[in-house]
């Protein structure tokens, strides 16, 4: 689920794409992907197109397309809804588990987004894949399926240490500043909105148990026959 974002493409060039959205690509182009159970769920045009966009920026197809099996199982429709402050609400929606803040920042919601087939969400998981690259240039050609994972849950922590904690179901704040009364309460949200990736159940959420969890996705489609696309 994407919980936070790392701004690193012009908003309003990024806006402008979005809406023109990316031509797409009739022919085969020979990239082989991994066949993850439920891809055939996502057309080949769709394959392509992503394909093409996100070699281009250094960041490998086959991870995204692990961070949608493990977000969405590759259902354009997949909703994540939870009880807040006694009320059932839409967390996330779409392909990556967007929430709203984040599609509100590339011009769209999670209204929005839900009533899109993939080709229609296509433009924007593209996009938010050229915010990361332009945010860790140093990633180019080296997202793995972990790192990719971390990009759409918690971006800011790609490329740190396993043992890096993203959530805390006990997190409190350094002082009584609001900067920090915010952080310790949005940290504690991290861990009771995902507290099924804390593997060991001690009341965190690690970079380390992110990145298990991309594994367990993608080990499983590697074994299978590679789609020529």
């Amino acid at each position: 689920m994407l919980v936070e974002i790392a701004v690193g493409f012009g908003t309003g060039a990024l806006l402008q794409w979005v809406r023109r959205g990316p031509s797409l690509v009739q022919k085969p182009i020979g990239y082989a992907v991994w066949r993850f159970e439920g891809l055939e769920r996502l057309p080949p045009e769709f394959l392509r197109k992503l394909a093409v966009e996100l070699l281009a920026i250094g960041v490998d197809p086959n991870a995204a397309l692990s961070v949608m099996k493990h977000e969405s199982n590759f259902k354009p429709d997949a909703k994540n809804e939870q009880v807040v402050d006694g009320k059932k609400r839409l967390i996330a929606a779409g392909l990556i588990q967007w929430i709203n803040s984040t599609a509100k920042s590339y011009g769209t919601n999670l209204d929005a987004l839900l009533k899109m087939d993939a080709m229609g969400q296509l433009p924007f998981v593209i996009a938010y894949w050229q915010t990361m690259a332009k945010t860790f240039p140093s990633m180019r050609g080296r997202w793995t399926p972990e790192q990719a994972l971390r990009a759409v849950f918690f971006p800011s922590s790609v490329g740190k240490p396993v043992d890096h904690v993203i959530g805390n179901k006990d997190a409190v704040p350094k002082d009584d500043s609001d900067a920090e009364l915010k952080k310790a309460k949005f940290i504690r949200l991290i861990w009771e909105q995902n507290k099924g990736l804390d593997e060991n159940h001690d009341g965190k959420i690690t970079a380390g148990e992110v990145d298990d969890s991309a594994k367990k996705i993608y080990a499983k489609a590697k074994t299978r026959e590679p789609l020529k696309i």
